[in-house]
């Protein structure tokens, strides 16, 4: 790769981390947008929210296919989520609690059985004070849980100011086997799984910004990768290596230029 090209690459995800810093997108979001992708972010109110779980991963009308690609077509590191059923909300929970470094339970049961299953193996819960990573289980027919097997979702951020939790899951509004997220209130009835180790989340939630357990460890994959490149790019925009940053930020560059050096 030319000297050129790679100021033109790192110009580009210089301007996405200002755009960042910015508008509160992450730059994989920058990235999706560039790229003609609607944007996957939650849909709660963005003011308040103290902490949040790696956004860029998780989208609506996520498939069975695309989820499973997390792990190279298994179901979870050492296929540990095979017991529960392909697009259930319980296989969804356990796949997205592995990719976020959640050691969950292969045989939790059913989504309103899941608080106490983690109960049992030692896990903390609350119906108050949840963080970014949770899992949350709903008891049958609460906050539009089934009847009778009730629900579970991941906590994907939490915004306490609104007083409100936004979700991803499967097998909800979205239907069987596809990615929904949907906001509600944080007592709702539901009881949250803390989390009992770290999880991958930005912001001030949750254990900490690097994760244990199940998620990869290889940061050709990772959007905490991107993240650490941009603050970088940010860190080194102020020194004299970039004097010339106006003409360096009006330099054109691909998408897939910038994805073939940080993806």
């Amino acid at each position: 790769m030319s000297r050129a090209s790679r100021h033109r690459i790192l110009a580009a995800m210089l301007s996405a981390c200002l755009l960042s810093l910015l508008g509160g997108c992450t730059p994989l979001t920058v990235l999706a947008v560039l790229g003609g992708c609607k944007d996957g972010g939650s849909n709660g109110s963005s003011g308040g929210v103290t902490g949040s779980v790696t956004t860029g991963e998780v989208r609506d009308g996520m498939t069975i296919a695309q989820t499973k690609a997390w792990f190279n077509g298994s179901d979870g590191p050492d296929n540990v989520c095979q017991a529960y059923p392909d697009g259930q909300c319980t296989w969804w929970a356990c796949m997205r609690g592995h990719k976020i470094g959640l050691d969950v339970g292969s045989y939790w049961g059913n989504g309103g059985d899941w608080a106490a299953s983690a109960t049992a193996a030692g896990w903390k819960t609350t119906r108050t004070d949840p963080v970014a990573g949770s899992i949350v289980s709903y008891p049958p027919g609460v906050a539009d849980a089934d009847t009778l097997y009730g629900h579970v979702a991941v906590v994907e951020a939490v915004d306490r100011t609104a007083g409100t939790v936004t979700i991803s899951e499967m097998n909800g509004r979205g239907g069987l086997g596809i990615v929904n997220h949907r906001t509600h209130r944080i007592n709702v009835g539901a009881v949250y799984i803390l989390p009992n180790g770290s999880v991958s989340t930005n912001g001030s939630a949750g254990t900490d910004s690097t994760s244990s357990g199940s998620e990869s460890s290889d940061s050709s994959s990772s959007p905490r990768t991107v993240t650490v490149l941009c603050s970088e790019l940010c860190a080194a925009s102020s020194s004299s290596r970039f004097s010339h940053r106006s003409s360096f930020l009006s330099s054109a560059v691909t998408v897939s230029e910038i994805t073939a050096l940080i993806l």
